[in-house]
């Protein structure tokens, strides 16, 4: 079931690399589950998820992927982290690195 295929992903219910089930796309930085109608975006950064460019960008390109499936209504958020937090928010180093220009943030 829909539960189910969330767990099999995520490493704190005891998913992980080796036993990811065939519903998920493993990219970088976010994992991506259909199950149903519904899509699973599954956060894969740890130690906390700070939300660093690249995983923003891998975010956009799991939600075009799902926004182009006509089967899919819905879109779950998940963390694979194995730490009670979702997302600890941006990563503030991305803030201070000598490339960061807001034409680079700011798309």
């Amino acid at each position: 079931d829909f539960l189910q295929c969330v767990r099999d992903c995520n490493p704190f219910f005891g998913g992980g690399e080796g036993n990811l089930p065939e519903c998920v796309m493993k990219r970088g930085l976010v994992r991506t589950a259909l199950k149903g109608n519904y899509g699973v975006m599954m956060l894969d950064r740890p130690p906390v998820n700070a939300m660093n460019l690249e995983l923003w960008e891998e975010l956009l390109e799991a939600f075009e992927a799902l926004e182009a499936d006509p089967k899919v209504f819905g879109v779950v958020f998940a963390s694979t982290v194995e730490k009670n937090v979702f997302t600890a928010g941006i990563d503030l180093s991305e803030l201070n690195r000598e490339t960061t220009t807001e034409e680079r943030l700011v798309r």
